[in-house]
């Protein structure tokens, strides 16, 4: 699957912004960002970039989102494919 189908091209690097703001976000310990918060924070912050970049239109509304969405997406795969090979291969070995 092509993911330039779904994310514009000029939009790709804000994936990994919002990831790398997700992190942050995780790091922190303030009551303001629980885990479950995360998500939500992550789409506003990755709306209000996308409208910053294209303008105030529908496209950069909708390309937030799924900015959003493939960041999140990304995060989760990771943690539950790689992060938790990783943690099974040391319950194996200890």
């Amino acid at each position: 699957m092509d993911l330039t189908k779904f994310v514009a091209e000029d939009m790709l690097i804000l994936v990994a912004v919002i990831y790398v703001v997700g992190l942050i976000l995780k790091g922190l310990k303030f009551k303001f960002t629980k885990d479950n918060y995360i998500p939500a924070i992550l789409l506003v912050v990755a709306i209000l970039l996308s409208i910053f970049k294209r303008g105030f239109t529908f496209d950069a509304i909708t390309q937030g989102v799924i900015v959003t969405g493939v960041a999140v997406y990304v995060n989760q795969f990771y943690k539950q494919t790689i992060k938790s090979d990783k943690e099974e291969n040391e319950e194996q070995e200890g």
